[in-house]
């Protein structure tokens, strides 16, 4: 299956300051054990702290971003991956001038996440 991002709905918003946010999972796609979510921040967006259950990889295709992975802060730039693993609180921040491009993948067919203070929020798209 061929699937054009300009055809996948975007959403802005969420749980963050991104912009152009498109999510690919089952019913897009059929996949069965994972999603793939593109995602553009803006010069002073940010994807506030949360966490998952399942593993999750993000991808920098361009952009400088600051990115927090439980206590651990880090400046990094494109093209790099970062991998996360379960229960571990991360978030990004483009301090830049220019957007930042990414992909994640989210080991799960189903993405929700987790603030620090526990509370769930399902990927509703």
């Amino acid at each position: 299956m061929i699937l054009p991002h300009k055809n996948i709905p975007a959403q802005n918003g969420f749980y963050s300051k991104v912009t152009d946010n498109r999510l690919i999972k089952s019913d897009s796609a059929g996949a069965q054990t994972f999603t793939l979510q593109t995602q553009t921040i803006p010069p002073g967006g940010y994807i506030a702290l949360h966490y998952h259950a399942y593993e999750e990889s993000l991808t920098f295709l361009s952009g400088r971003v600051t990115v927090t992975i439980g206590e651990k802060t880090t400046e990094v730039e494109a093209e790099v991956t970062i991998f996360i693993p379960p229960h571990t609180n991360h978030s990004v921040q483009n301090n830049g001038a220019k957007p930042a491009r990414l992909i994640a993948v989210h080991g799960t067919a189903e993405p929700s996440v987790i603030y620090p203070n526990g509370r769930p929020e399902p990927v509703e798209w």
